[in-house]
């Protein structure tokens, strides 16, 4: 009985040395709540999905890509930024911002073609940028325009 009772112990130390070196999730930022607005021509951008990717921040390996504030429009073209659950905003900084706009057959806005042509959809050079605050912010409406041929 003395060695079954060693070598579940043994089992037991090497499992909580398993666990204990696994690699833990970095540690979420504080988000501060994010609103803004999309148009287009003039006119609310409905369903068109806006995302920050924050300036001078290189992605580490094994960081998630998808760890980015985002947010879709509602009809009147307003949203709210979403981080890491639903509508908690986002951490402050200054980001670069994306905005793709595609809608298939169906109506939906998850496929199709994009209507901005490719032209905002890369925060690196779409031209659009925004500075979260540490409080509630209410951002400027980001006012997009037709590519230009």
């Amino acid at each position: 009985m003395t060695s079954r009772r060693f070598i579940q112990a043994c089992f037991g130390l090497f499992i909580l040395f398993i666990v204990s070196c696994s690699e833990k999730p970095p540690p979420q930022k504080p988000t501060f709540p994010v609103k803004g607005k999309v148009l287009f021509n003039g006119k609310p951008a409905g369903g068109a999905w806006v995302v920050f990717a924050p300036k001078n921040e290189v992605l580490k390996e094994g960081t998630p890509a998808d760890l980015r504030p985002r947010g879709q429009c509602a009809a009147d073209g307003t949203f709210e930024l979403s981080t890491y659950g639903v509508k908690d905003g986002a951490p402050a900084g200054e980001y670069s911002v994306g905005i793709s706009w595609s809608e298939d057959a169906d109506g939906r806005s998850d496929g199709g073609e994009d209507k901005l042509k490719g032209k905002y959809v890369n925060p690196a050079n779409s031209g659009l940028s925004a500075k979260v605050a540490e409080s509630p912010n209410e951002l400027a409406p980001f006012k997009l325009t037709p590519q230009s041929n």
